[in-house]
């Protein structure tokens, strides 16, 4: 490789990779992916030699295996992505965006070599999280609101009935009466 597709290559955003399938072994990756897992290229080529689960989360092994042996096993020019963690030399693990093809193939049509690229995505899953709580407090907000007043309209709407029965007609009671009943609405998602 030339030194300045090598250069090109080690300084773009996601680490471009390449696998020998009939070797089943990593034969290529850029610096990026090494760096930000503190490994060498002797060690990722062993765990790509189906030692993967070392370096992958034992919850993301299966679908990952899935990944891999579907990659290796047929011809097709889709590319196929996966989000899985990478476990670094630390033991912290990382979030990585995968991208998957095919790249090479034999005379009859198997796949030979296939590549792509993965990226860090630890801030994306990071923020998706946060937002996911997020949305669970609401939910919980919401909840409590519904409960707040169903509780509140229960002590509320005797009182302004008896009132409104009492012959009690201004103008301000309809509306707050209609303000209830949009209220009630909205809340019970109408």
């Amino acid at each position: 490789m030339s030194l300045f597709i090598s250069k090109l290559l080690n300084i773009a955003p996601a680490s471009i990779y390449t696998t020998d399938v009939t070797l089943n072994k990593l034969d290529f990756v850029t610096d990026g992916l090494l760096e930000e897992l503190d490994y060498s290229m002797e060690e990722m080529v062993e765990f790509s030699k189906n030692k993967y689960q070392e370096i992958i989360h034992p919850e993301d092994s299966e679908k990952l295996l899935d990944f891999v042996v579907n990659a290796r096993n047929k011809i097709t020019e889709e590319v196929k992505t996966i989000d899985v963690r990478f476990r670094a030399k630390s033991g912290q693990f990382h979030w990585y965006h995968v991208l998957n093809t095919t790249l090479e193939t034999d005379e009859e049509n198997n796949p030979t070599r296939t590549g792509g690229w993965t990226i860090n995505i630890d801030r994306k899953k990071e923020l998706e999280a946060q937002l996911n709580a997020a949305i669970e407090q609401i939910d919980v907000l919401k909840s409590n609101q519904v409960e707040t007043y169903n509780h509140l309209t229960t002590k509320i709407l005797p009182l302004m009935n008896e009132l409104f029965s009492q012959g009690y007609s201004s103008g301000y009671f309809k509306e707050d009466l209609k303000y209830l009943e949009v209220i009630t609405q909205k809340l019970a998602g109408k």
